[in-house]
């Protein structure tokens, strides 16, 4: 699972039929304490997040199935919005981020 805020909403004409009815959206990831990354992705939204949501994504097959398509051509997608976040002073500095 990663964490990202939502910038904008993808559409698409002409899609495979897996993936008809599903909402697209743009996410930009962050590193976990909300900074930005330079990493975009194009997650199906589970959650009906909306722009400037921070929301959190997972990926290959947990977002198929997140999404109720196990066989869908699909790799991200949100599974929840963050309302709050709460991490001691001393847990946030030792907290163990993916590296770029």
């Amino acid at each position: 699972m990663r964490t990202g805020r939502v910038i904008g909403e993808v559409w698409a004409t002409k899609r495979i039929p897996s993936t008809v009815g599903i909402k697209w959206l743009l996410v930009r990831a962050d590193d976990g304490k909300g900074r930005e990354r330079n990493e975009l992705w194009v997650a199906a939204d589970t959650v009906d997040a909306g722009l400037g949501d921070r929301v959190v994504v997972v990926f290959g097959r947990a977002a198929r199935i997140s999404i109720g398509r196990p066989l869908a051509a699909i790799e991200c997608a949100t599974i929840g919005v963050i309302d709050r976040e709460e991490l001691s002073q001393e847990e946030l500095g030792r907290a163990k981020l993916p590296a770029d």
